[in-house]
């Protein structure tokens, strides 16, 4: 996720969200699979189910968290900077019509498709307006196709290669999310183009054991 103003941007990894999603979907495949081969009803059909249920019911709980922890660091970004309008991207139906079109001649890749299926984008918006309007930050949606791809520079379409946007006529350097993200703030709302952009790099840290060991660094320093 990312958030911008004219001078400040906050990026939110969502590597670790994505993670559990795949395995969920790893392991539920793979317990459908064994289930198919048991008689339906059976004791080890029976156990097969209960993991199942467990594992749905995990995933579910530590997304939630990511969720929560990922929108309030938005949200914390927004009071910190201010922001009285926050304009949220609309990407619904972007994991449509993501194989190949014989028109364009361009296709999303077997991971990408898998990315974009996996991706929770209601639930995030949805946290992301009410926490955002519990703040009194007014929320707005627009359409936000091209919008990484768009030069607020010298106005003209250009690909980004990985992360990095460079525009090809002014040489002028950009973190590509960052750049969707002001771009989708100027189809509501004035913004001034600048080219030094503080960008803040964070990650909601759920795991345990990275958990135990800031607790470890802590006794160490108290200590």
């Amino acid at each position: 996720m990312a958030a911008a103003t004219e001078d400040k941007a906050l990026l939110v990894s969502g590597r670790a969200m994505r993670s559990i999603a795949q395995y969920r979907a790893k392991v539920l495949a793979d317990l459908n699979k064994k289930m198919s081969r048991c008689k339906q009803g059976s004791r080890q059909w029976k156990k097969y189910k209960q993991a199942r249920n467990r594992i749905r019911q995990k995933s579910k709980n530590q997304l939630e968290a990511l969720e929560h922890k990922t929108t309030k660091e938005i949200v914390s970004f927004l009071e910190e900077e201010r922001i009285t309008h926050f304009v949220i991207g609309n990407v619904s139906g972007i994991e449509k019509k993501t194989k190949k079109d014989p028109k364009k001649k361009r296709k999303h890749n077997k991971t990408r498709r898998q990315q974009l299926s996996l991706w929770n984008q209601g639930k995030i918006k949805q946290k992301l307006t009410y926490k955002a309007q519990q703040k009194g930050i007014k929320v707005e949606e627009t359409e936000e196709s091209y919008t990484s791809q768009s030069c607020p520079f010298c106005g003209g379409k250009h690909q980004a290669k990985g992360r990095r946007f460079i525009c090809s006529v002014h040489q002028t350097e950009i973190h590509r999310d960052v750049n969707g993200a002001q771009n989708i703030a100027r189809k509501k709302h004035p913004m001034a183009v600048k080219t030094l952009i503080s960008v803040v790099y964070k990650q909601p840290i759920w795991y345990k054991r990275f958990l135990s060991l800031e607790k470890k660094q802590e006794i160490q320093r108290i200590s």
